[in-house]
């Protein structure tokens, strides 16, 4: 039986995640969202999507988001799409997760289109 994903418009890569914009997850709440940036870039210039989830790259890689059930909706994103990228490509190959997204662009293409983000503390 083959998986659907929850966004239509999300592209399967050949790494396995989903490739998102902003326009397709702005206004949905139904995904984990979790930030890999540092924690000064998160209170930086670009900021970050309200109510994120912080885990830094390595720790992601380390395998930190194993406590999540695998059947968890991921969101994965950071400054421009690269560490993320490296991030999806470990939730989805080897940390057991179905449904991993990656923003495309990141927060530069978040900031980018305008959409609302925080510059203060909202996160986790």
């Amino acid at each position: 039986m083959s998986f659907a994903p929850r966004i239509a418009s999300a592209h399967r890569t050949a790494s396995d995640y989903y490739e998102v914009r902003p326009l397709d997850v702005a206004q949905r709440s139904d995904l984990y969202l979790v930030d890999v940036r540092d924690e000064a870039e998160l209170l930086g210039e670009l900021g970050h999507i309200h109510n994120v989830h912080h885990v830094e790259a390595a720790a992601v890689l380390s395998g930190a988001l194993g406590i999540l059930p695998a059947e968890t909706p991921l969101l994965i994103l950071c400054r421009n799409g690269r560490t993320s990228a490296q991030c999806a490509t470990f939730l989805a190959r080897a940390g057991g997760f179905r449904e991993v997204y990656l923003l495309v662009g990141g927060m530069v293409r978040w900031v980018g289109e305008e959409r609302p983000v925080a510059r203060t503390r909202t996160y986790t």
